[in-house]
């Protein structure tokens, strides 16, 4: 599927790499090193998970899976590694702050199971929670997924990489079937059927996909919902992101608590699919609304205001919006903003670029016309191919406009 979209040179080193890493992946699966083996014999449960969601390498700026957490009856998959360049992971800050969170927050009774494919990383991880974090469960470093799976069966969130390069992602999440051997009546009954809690910013047709997967497979043993979340690295750090949650309404109550040692706040959308529908939906707003910024404020710089008496204007008048106020995309403007650091951190433009792709193509599925969306999509296309805006918060569009008028005063 993702061969027949056209690609540039680095996407195309990392669609190669990404089938080269798959298949040493799928070598590790067979050594049980990347999947977790929930047999009868450890947790019996005769379906079980054969093989969870597995690493896979995507082009820069993209999330993919691990690192997993095992909270006691909780098994949590969390986005571990960001392919920032050709097969370099690294761990990304909003994961290593809700795994902090959630380490804080369970009873120091509790421990918490932490494995990553970079073991240095979650070494560290658990180093500063040992150090920092005064009580809250006691974490341990596990030597493989499935050793840190054996303690905990009940939940799975996690994060699955997005559609075209991952698309093969949804074979990995492949069940065992029941061996003949053995009767399902004579197991013991599971207390609540498991729930598959995936916080990814995917299409909602990939969503429904593993969710009908997991109902195929687990019918009446699991329930998959997707609760994507808002707030980024500082509100994942201050434990204030908002999950948007798709579920059956009856899930609510035993999904609530969960998202909540990540976040502050969880708004049930509607059903399956309906926390990414609202998640796509608002981020095709923030984008739009952060070109209309940069162009204003551009405007008002060009005609001699000072960009900050500027930004006073349209924070105290109509134009008042969250990229005006705190992203506003001019320099020195906000103290706090990515502008004002270089356009360092923040919302990377790879990142807005993929949730621009995924709304549109959600609305292509319902043969719904976008005017501002197809625009401002071509324009985040073009700056994330700007060797001076790649890897940058996505406000650097103003950076595009300016250079393309002239330099700025």
């Amino acid at each position: 599927m993702a061969t027949s979209l056209p690609l540039d040179r680095s996407q195309h080193r990392a669609y190669w790499a990404s089938l080269l890493f798959l298949t040493a992946t799928s070598i590790n699966c067979i050594l049980n090193s990347y999947s977790a083996r929930c047999q009868r014999q450890e947790y019996g449960d005769p379906r079980g998970l054969w093989r969870n969601v597995g690493p896979f390498p995507l082009h820069r700026g993209h999330w993919i899976t691990m690192p997993s957490l095992g909270l006691g009856g909780w098994y949590v998959y969390f986005a571990a590694c960001l392919c920032v360049e050709f097969l370099e992971l690294t761990v990304p800050l909003q994961g290593y702050q809700m795994a902090r969170n959630l380490q804080s927050k369970l009873p120091p009774g509790d421990t918490i199971r932490l494995y990553d494919i970079n073991r240095s990383a979650a070494e560290k991880l658990v180093e500063e929670m040992k150090t920092q974090q005064a009580g809250g469960a006691a974490p341990e470093v596990s030597t493989s997924v499935s050793d840190a799976a054996k303690e905990a069966v009940g939940f799975l969130p996690f994060f699955l990489p997005h559609p075209p390069q991952a698309f093969i992602s949804l074979k990995t999440l492949v069940f065992t079937t029941p061996p003949q051997s053995v009767d399902i009546a004579d197991l013991p009954p599971r207390p609540q059927p498991r729930l598959f809690i995936d916080s990814s910013t995917i299409d909602p047709h990939t969503s429904s996909t593993v969710c009908q997967l997991v109902e195929d497979k687990l019918p009446g043993q699991g329930h998959f919902v997707d609760a994507p979340m808002s707030g980024g690295v500082v509100g994942a750090t201050a434990g204030t992101l908002t999950f948007m949650l798709g579920s059956d309404k009856s899930l609510v109550g035993r999904l609530e608590p969960i998202l909540l040692r990540m976040g502050k706040r969880v708004l049930h959308c509607g059903p399956q699919t309906a926390g990414l529908a609202a998640k796509l939906a608002n981020n095709l707003l923030l984008g739009i609304q952060n070109i209309g910024t940069a162009e204003a404020m551009l405007l008002g710089v060009k005609l001699g205001l000072d960009p900050k008496v500027l930004a006073d204007v349209i924070n105290a008048s109509t134009g008042k919006c969250w990229a005006s106020e705190v992203n506003n995309p001019v320099p020195g403007v906000v103290p706090t903003a990515p502008a004002s650091r270089g356009y360092e951190g923040g919302f990377g433009i790879e990142l807005m670029l993929k949730d621009m792709k995924l709304a549109q193509d959600a609305a292509r599925r319902i043969d719904l016309q976008q005017t501002m969306a197809t625009k401002a999509l071509d324009l985040y296309e073009r700056a994330s191919k700007d060797a001076e805006c790649k890897g940058r918060d996505f406000s650097v569009v103003y950076q595009v406009f300016d250079k393309t008028n002239g330099q700025g005063p």
